[in-house]
């Protein structure tokens, strides 16, 4: 069974340092107002956002031994940048750390962090949650937590482009999931708007 929350929040606490725990405190918050503003179930919310990052601070080889454990396919890119994995890691540690069995708070966790193609609507919330929580200060970052006060699908365009963007001028591998998620995203909003 799922644990209580207040002793998974203790749990987590104890995984993290002390700036990525004020950081999932923060995407908690987040997560709640996205939900309630957007029709998302709180408590979904709420507790995909409190595991999220339970494996953000664990070191490259514990992360790839976990891999191996957990049996995740990883791919050129994961291999290449292993920080990414701490999203697919997090998910299979709240299956079996947190007794999370929810399927939908699984898929949200394991995907915070690239994106995914089709992503429902608790993929996104935790997806922008992760993004914008008050935290966050880098340049854009208010642009997108204005459009999130009424457009859920946009401000998420707005948070992957800004992604991209990042990635490119970084000179940096950009997961397929990523582009997959922006053509989606993409296709979902333009091709409503030409349905129309």
């Amino acid at each position: 069974a799922m644990l209580d929350e207040a002793v998974m929040e203790e749990r987590v606490r104890a995984m993290l340092d002390a700036e990525k725990f004020r950081h999932t405190l923060g995407v908690r918050k987040t997560a709640v107002e996205l939900a309630r503003r957007f029709g998302a179930d709180e408590r979904q919310a709420r507790v995909a956002a409190l595991v999220h990052d339970c494996a953000r601070c664990l070191p490259e080889a514990a992360l790839l031994k976990m891999v191996e454990e957990f049996g995740i396919l990883i791919d050129e890119v994961e291999r290449r940048e292993v920080e990414l994995l701490h999203a697919p890691v997090g998910a299979g540690l709240a299956a079996r750390e947190f007794g999370i069995e929810d399927e939908e708070v699984l898929h949200a966790v394991r995907f915070h962090t690239t994106g995914c193609a089709r992503m429902g609507l608790l993929d996104k919330v935790i997806y922008l949650a992760d993004y914008i929580e008050p935290t966050r200060s880098f340049r854009g970052v208010g642009k997108v937590r204005a459009v999130a006060r009424s457009d859920l699908g946009g401000a998420l365009l707005l948070a992957v482009s800004g992604l991209l963007v990042y990635l490119l001028r970084q000179g940096m591998v950009i997961h397929p999931r990523t582009v997959e998620a922006w053509n989606s995203l993409l296709i979902d909003l333009r091709g409503a708007a030409g349905a129309g």
